[in-house]
């Protein structure tokens, strides 16, 4: 799978642009400020939905505009086909090859992409809320219909919370069990993606430094969860639950820890061992997602320089070579042999 051509209108800083791209690796080069992530950006929104930089489609708009418009003609197995975002400033539209879909979940599926980039960093330091995304972002390319089931436990996770903060309980039950059983569907995701994710992340890792050191381990908020028991966990903590103002046992409390020599890698892991391991993570879900579609993903860095040595990041660009097709942003000028974009 390869992007042939990329237009982008009224997106970040860029009023309009249209580029050819070809298979292989691409730099994009061009000092900061010149709309080299935007290109990545624009790409990472066509495959997953949203960016890699804001949740808000808002913020992808031109200073001077609320809406944009983004379009990506691919080649896929041997066909030709397009697929395209319209934002308007509140909706977004989706097009597959000129046909407008009627759920913006439709996009998943078709253009698979993985990007790095230095906000990876956030995966090890950040958040519970940051690793549970992405996990779900690598989730939704693998198993499209996942972002609907995402969107059914958001909304029946609202009205529960709603309710527990009214003290009205007459009801509760009933979206207690809608939620059990949407949530005990998103963990079983989670864990069946998981536990390959895991074992293509060692495998990745030995390229670059002693994987043995390393581990991932996904945590349940609720342990060997099942429908019955997510309901009566519900019935028992309601008290708990009402005095907190929102439901706390769910997939939505999921976390996932980055192990380094049997502590948590935030603590223990030097800033380098870090950033090869997140590299390591997103080789990893880019090989997860070319076995499961049958077809190679795009693999997106931002930054090249930001993330490791020079003798590292020789490995890694011969690792990247081996991929049908790459898109790096770089601030320097690199090997001839790859193909060039200025900005």
């Amino acid at each position: 799978m390869y992007i042939r051509r990329l237009y982008l209108s009224g997106f970040r800083r860029f009023e309009e642009l249209d580029i050819c791209l070809e298979p292989g690796v691409t730099l994009l080069e061009g000092l900061n400020g010149q709309g080299k992530t935007s290109i990545l950006e624009a790409l990472y929104v066509l495959a997953a939905g949203s960016s890699f930089r804001t949740s808000s489609l808002k913020e992808l708009a031109r200073e001077s505009s609320s809406a944009f418009f983004i379009e990506g003609e691919y080649s896929k197995d041997e066909a030709l086909s397009s697929l395209s975002i319209a934002f308007d400033g509140e909706k977004r539209r989706v097009a597959l090859a000129g046909a407008v879909q009627e759920r913006a979940s439709s996009l998943f599926g078709n253009l698979l992409a993985v990007v790095s980039t230095p906000d990876d960093l956030e995966f090890i330091y950040g958040s519970p809320q940051v690793r549970r995304r992405e996990l779900d972002l690598i989730i939704c390319q693998y198993v499209p219909s996942y972002a609907t089931l995402l969107s059914r436990y958001e909304r029946t996770l609202q009205q529960r919370n709603k309710l527990l903060k009214l003290h009205q309980f007459d009801t509760i039950s009933v979206w207690e069990e809608e939620l059990a059983e949407l949530g005990v569907a998103i963990i079983r995701q989670r864990e069946e993606l998981f536990s390959s994710l895991r074992e293509r992340f060692k495998s990745e890792l030995a390229s670059f430094i002693e994987s043995s050191d390393w581990d991932l381990i996904y945590i349940p908020s609720v342990p060997e969860a099942s429908i019955e028991k997510m309901k009566k966990i519900y019935q028992e903590k309601r008290e708990q639950e009402v005095r907190a103002g929102c439901t706390l046992y769910g997939p939505h409390r999921d976390d996932i820890l980055v192990r380094f020599k049997n502590y948590p890698a935030k603590s223990r892991a030097s800033l380098g061992q870090a950033k090869c391991a997140l590299l390591a993570l997103r080789l990893a879900a880019w090989s997860l997602l070319k076995e499961h579609s049958r077809t190679e993903p795009l693999f997106l860095l931002d930054d090249l320089e930001s993330f490791l040595d020079p003798d590292k990041r020789r490995s890694l660009l011969e690792r990247l070579e081996s991929i049908e097709q790459v898109i790096i942003s770089t601030s320097s000028s690199l090997e001839s042999k790859y193909r060039k974009i200025t900005l």
